[in-house]
């Protein structure tokens, strides 16, 4: 069976266990929003449960079954030499909280020559991963959707292989010192003036509304370019309400949409009311609208 290593979800032989569409997201969402460095800390509290893309395939592909294969790369623990030019990216600097953003130029066009690595969320007891989302590891950080895109396809070695996702815009405004998240999926611009319709507001009251200028890091806990849903509790007391383009309840067979856990890495979803179910669970989480954005 043939296996496209930029799909973003794998197709493999049997000898997996299905699991629930969303088994494991809970978990992996708990430890990013009570995180100042969620990217560091998932890799630190699952371990290899975390398993690369393509190790899953290569280790797949030999017929080693979940629970073997997390074996093996917690007895190797995947570790490659400095001067390797392998493809798969050794996650234990991550764990390690190394920054690998300063390693030489070559090695990262090497490492993340698809754009970005992706991370599965593999369970050993289950026998199985979950192919619904996955950890999105980017070789620069960037602030905005664009930046992304664009780091995005300029890593990728063949433009033809570049991801098929969507990042999703996230944008906070304030109203009368109530403050609001607006998330749009970043080919859209947030329409302020449907917004505004929804919070009671005259068509020139809605035209005053606009990005906040207030540090999102006091706001939500999260610096610019990490601004999203994936907020810490304590700016979910501060949000007063999250409007959500009716676009992105569209749901996808393979992860799909990007949202951000810092300015280098992601939660990839192929459906977010997998996210926003979970999310719904944080008692303080603010209350999701739906709206139009402007295309």
């Amino acid at each position: 069976m043939e296996t496209n290593v930029n799909s973003g979800g794998l197709s493999h032989e049997p000898k997996m266990a299905v699991v629930p569409r969303a088994h494991g997201l809970k978990d992996i969402v708990d430890v990013a929003i009570n995180s100042s460095a969620p990217l560091r800390d998932l890799f630190a509290r699952f371990g290899n449960r975390l398993m690369e893309e393509l190790t899953l395939q290569i280790f797949h592909m030999g017929r080693m079954s979940i629970g073997e294969l997390v074996e093996h790369c917690n007895r190797t623990d995947m570790e490659y030499p400095e001067n390797s030019n392998a493809l798969v990216f050794p996650s234990k600097r991550i764990r390690k909280g190394e920054d690998y953003l300063g390693l030489p130029e070559e090695m990262l066009r090497n490492s993340f020559c698809f754009g970005g690595i992706n991370y599965f969320y593999c369970d050993t007891d289950m026998n199985s991963y979950n192919p619904s989302f996955m950890i999105a590891v980017y070789p620069r950080e960037t602030i905005s959707c664009r930046q992304k895109s664009d780091m995005i396809t300029d890593f990728t070695w063949r433009k033809d292989l570049v991801p098929g996702r969507m990042p999703v815009k996230s944008i906070l405004f304030e109203h009368e010192n109530n403050h609001y998240l607006a998330v749009v999926p970043g080919s859209k611009k947030v329409d302020f003036i449907s917004i505004g319709r929804q919070l009671g507001l005259s068509r020139s009251q809605s035209k005053r509304l606009g990005p906040a200028q207030s540090d999102p890091n006091e706001i939500i806990g999260r610096e610019s370019g990490a601004v999203g849903l994936l907020m810490h509790p304590l700016g979910m007391q501060r949000i007063k309400g999250i409007f959500v383009d009716s676009e992105l309840k569209t749901p996808y067979s393979k992860p799909y949409y990007d949202i951000p856990l810092d300015k280098r890495s992601a939660l990839v979803v192929s459906d977010m009311d997998d996210l926003f179910c979970v999310l719904a669970q944080h008692a303080n989480y603010p209350l999701i609208h739906l709206f139009e954005a402007q295309k």
